[in-house]
């Protein structure tokens, strides 16, 4: 009833889309800035200086205008292409859930594959400490008693042992954290086709937050 009425005057059709468009973006948009304002007075509170950066602090609610702007042109294209109001609200919702729900999913499988391989580790570990052994085998046949600590000598070749074990650990450490990295870019990249995730790691970019704040 609402559309005869509208359609009875003489309003184009671009113009009858562009005003859903437009009244659907403010009622969003309102609500989004009401949050954003809030955000900024608790920050304040918090003593955040996030007025330093103006051009982060504008993009965020320009980004946020594309993000709300691409998803109304989306159901008004849909719900144009279907008589049916409950077709195109079974269609968009499908959309959707695919968008936002099962690509990212995809991708956070896709690193939860990479779990820690408790027994590679011992191995691992096995691995450092025969090689340290087969290093000081010589210095370790020349000490009298190898676990007098009192004795200086030996208390100076443990210091280095240990010493040198803690530097390969944190080698291997370091190796293993590089892997989980670039497991995480991976997902990072196959999340991107997802414009939630798209529009998430973009202000994540902007507020110096999310993974690459800790990398």
């Amino acid at each position: 009833g609402t559309l005869r009425l509208i359609l009875s005057n003489p309003i184009s059709r671009s113009g009858l889309l562009l005003g859903k468009l437009v009244g659907s973006i403010s009622v969003l948009f309102i609500a989004l800035g009401f949050g954003w304002i809030i955000s900024l007075l608790i920050l304040g509170a918090m003593g955040i200086p996030f007025w330093e950066d103006p051009f982060s602090l504008l993009m965020i609610p320009v980004l946020s205008l594309l993000y709300l702007l691409l998803f109304a042109s989306l159901g008004l294209l849909i719900s144009s292409l279907f008589r049916s109001s409950s077709s195109s609200l079974v269609v968009l919702l499908v959309i959707w859930a695919m968008l936002v729900v099962i690509m990212p999913g995809i991708s956070a499988l896709r690193y939860k594959r990479m779990g820690l391989d408790r027994e590679k580790l011992i191995v691992t570990m096995r691995k450092m400490v025969a090689e340290l052994n087969t290093r000081y085998k010589d210095r370790m046949s020349r000490l009298s008693d190898i676990a007098n600590l009192n004795n200086r000598e030996t208390a100076n070749f443990w210091r280095e042992y240990v010493k040198e074990l803690e530097m390969m650990v944190e080698k291997e450490a370091d190796k293993r954290l590089d892997r989980i990295f670039s497991a995480v870019e991976r997902a990072r990249r196959w999340a991107r086709l997802s414009p939630a995730m798209l529009y998430r790691y973009s202000v994540e970019a902007l507020a110096g937050t999310g993974f690459p704040r800790y990398k």
